[in-house]
């Protein structure tokens, strides 16, 4: 079954607040890449590792998307984060945050 974009981000939303690692990682194929501050992520069993510790990083965050961008096969996400322990923003002083964002391919 192919899913659209935006049910793509629905599945995955629902997945990162149970923590569901195994689901989170469904959502990529095996040759997905995730760009990051931190560096590249290549692969599904790479990216499933790489939310096994982005998860622990953020407890109780609540998750705040501030872009959304549908086109075709491609969503391109946009997010802040805040947790008791750290915040993950879009804009401001890069000392006290980073820009993060997202795509996703069908």
């Amino acid at each position: 079954m192919t899913r659209t974009p935006e049910e793509i981000f629905q599945h995955h939303a629902e997945a990162l607040v149970a923590g569901d690692l195994d689901e989170i990682a469904a959502d990529y194929a095996d040759d997905s890449v995730i760009i990051t501050p931190r560096g590249v992520v290549r692969g599904r069993d790479q990216i499933r590792r790489w939310f096994a510790n982005l998860i622990p990083e953020l407890p109780e965050a609540e998750l705040n998307v501030t872009t959304a961008t549908f086109e075709s096969d491609v969503l391109f996400l946009e997010w802040t984060a805040e947790a008791p322990t750290v915040r993950v923003a879009t804009a401001s002083t890069p000392s006290s945050s980073a820009t993060t964002a997202s795509a996703f391919r069908r």
